[in-house]
């Protein structure tokens, strides 16, 4: 049963979403079931999803708000929030024309307390549902226009279509109390004993909430009740929020972002003719759920809108730059592997003054089979590498750079913090010995061609160098040098003329141990 409170306020949230005709803007999702969205077509226009298909929903998606000073003073005590001017662009996304104001938003009714004049808050809201998903995505923007400092309590939920069948089905912690601990939800209806296994009598609905561990996310929020300081009773009620808090600097712009999965009812027939079995749907949403929380679809959102959404520690969209394919890299030398990072994670649970995220750099000298870690705990784009001496050229060479945060909660999978990771594009080579010449061109036969070489850090003094060409018929040793001249004057044969060859410098420790080989990387032609 209701208390007195939740029961007015039920009365009320029916008085407004009854008083203006529906006119929803309506596109349908991959299993055929529709999102009716309230928008600007309609009297509401706060985005909530009107009935989803089935009888998912009954208006479910809008946002209430709680908006407190510097001090913590109330400014405005609860504003449910319309009128954003949410416009259809005529395939699969809404936006806002018209950000709200909490203190003068309208909703015909509502049971808004306003403390100040104004709360120097501007909300706006973004909603995308892609053709091949049946997902809503909602991506809400908070703007501090202000001089101070404000805080606000989001309540994004409303009334679901379980009515008091309502169950909860699954959590991503494996149990059925939605809490911190989530990263999402899912509940079924299930009259009776509330059996989580259903069947789902309505579609099942699911709830995709952050990342593990942000601070921005609360838990749950009362419909009926105050969401601000009431949790969801639970089981039998349909009015589900989920609650976050929002400290805003003044100029600043922050962002929630969190999805709205909808399926097929069960044991009944779909829009596309489908009849799932009992459990099927319940298996499904889990399922993807799950995807959506280890892989947010966010791939359309700009870099300064994923860098402000702050329920979400998002993958910075960064890239190697070098090393990142072909490059010759002497032994001996440094190189300076760098890399661009742009984004950000949320900086919900990160400490003041410190960098929410770092780098590992990594190498591979067998194409990926194997890493070796470079350095760890980097806050800058880039890293001084030396490369010491070798046993031979080895051009199977990789790197990879894993952008993380050590203030995260670790992945609940992997038990890692990792947020993102480049490596090169294409191998590279580390060298000891270089062959400069010839290089492609020509010689002309019965000459002399300079066959020329450079030696960078080896593992041991050469002693020797032996130098070979390859005219087609297979290597074979033109001079066996006594240490390493750098250079050898070769008198080439007439009778090589119209042939193209390839040179090759070995070099030997005096235990004739090979410290490296390179070959012309071009054929050269004799004339």
């Amino acid at each position: 049963m209701q208390n007195s409170k939740g029961l007015a306020l039920l009365v009320s949230l029916f008085l407004i979403f009854s008083a203006v005709p529906v006119m929803a803007t309506t596109i349908d999702s991959l299993n055929g079931q529709p999102w009716d969205i309230y928008d600007v077509l309609d009297g509401y226009d706060h985005g909530s999803v009107d009935d989803g298909g089935q009888d998912a929903f009954d208006n479910w998606g809008y946002l209430r708000v709680r908006v407190l000073d510097a001090g913590g003073a109330t400014i405005v005590s609860d504003a449910l929030l319309c009128g954003f001017g949410l416009t259809w662009d005529g395939g699969r996304r809404w936006e806002t024309t018209t950000p709200v104001m909490p203190e003068t938003s309208s909703c015909g009714g509502d049971a808004r307390s306003v403390m100040a004049a104004s709360s120097d808050i501007r909300v706006a809201r973004s909603l995308y549902s892609p053709a091949t998903a049946n997902y809503l995505r909602y991506v809400d923007s908070f703007t501090n226009i202000g001089a101070e400092r404000r805080t606000v309590y989001v309540a994004w939920g409303g009334n679901l279509g379980s009515d008091n069948g309502t169950t909860a089905a699954a959590s991503s912690s494996g149990d059925y109390n939605f809490d911190t601990s989530d990263t999402w939800a899912l509940t079924i209806e299930e009259y009776g004993s509330f059996n989580p296994e259903g069947p789902a009598t309505d579609p099942p609905v699911g709830y995709v909430l952050g990342s593990l561990g942000n601070s921005a996310y609360l838990g749950t929020a009362y419909t009926y009740g105050a969401p601000y300081v009431e949790t969801w009773p639970g089981n039998g009620d349909d009015g589900i929020s989920f609650l976050y808090r929002i400290d805003l600097e003044p100029g600043q712009t922050v962002r929630l972002a969190y999805f709205l999965y909808r399926g097929l009812e069960e044991n009944a027939t779909g829009p596309l003719g489908q009849t799932p079995g009992s459990g099927e749907e319940i298996a499904l949403a889990k399922t993807v759920l799950q995807d959506l929380s280890d892989n947010p679809d966010f791939g359309d959102l700009s870099a300064g809108v994923r860098s402000s959404i702050i329920n979400w520690y998002l993958p910075p969209a960064f890239s190697l730059i070098t090393p990142n394919g072909g490059e010759e890299i002497p032994t001996g030398s440094t190189h300076n592997i760098t890399w661009d990072a742009f984004g950000s994670v949320g900086t919900g649970s990160v400490p003041a003054g410190l960098p929410p995220v770092m780098y590992k750099v990594f190498h591979s000298g067998d194409k990926g089979a194997s890493w070796t870690k470079l350095a760890d705990g980097l806050t800058s784009t880039s890293f001084d590498w030396y490369l010491p001496a070798q046993w031979g050229n080895t051009r199977q060479n990789l790197i990879r750079v894993v952008a993380y945060s050590p203030y995260i909660v670790p992945n609940a999978v992997t038990g890692t913090t990792k947020l993102g990771a480049d490596v090169s594009d294409a191998t590279f080579t580390i060298e000891v010995v270089k062959l400069t010449s010839p290089e492609g061109g020509s010689v002309s036969g019965g000459s002399t061609a300079t066959i020329t070489w450079d030696t960078f850090l080896t593992m041991r003094p050469a002693a020797q160098t032996a130098v070979q060409i390859n005219c087609g018929t297979g290597w074979s040793t033109i001079a066996t040098l006594s240490g390493n001249p750098g250079s050898y004057s070769w008198k080439v044969p007439s009778t090589l003329k119209g042939a193209t060859c390839k040179a090759k410098v070995i070099l030997k420790d005096r235990t004739h141990g090979v410290l490296g080989t390179d070959a012309s990387n071009a054929k050269f032609a004799v004339k």
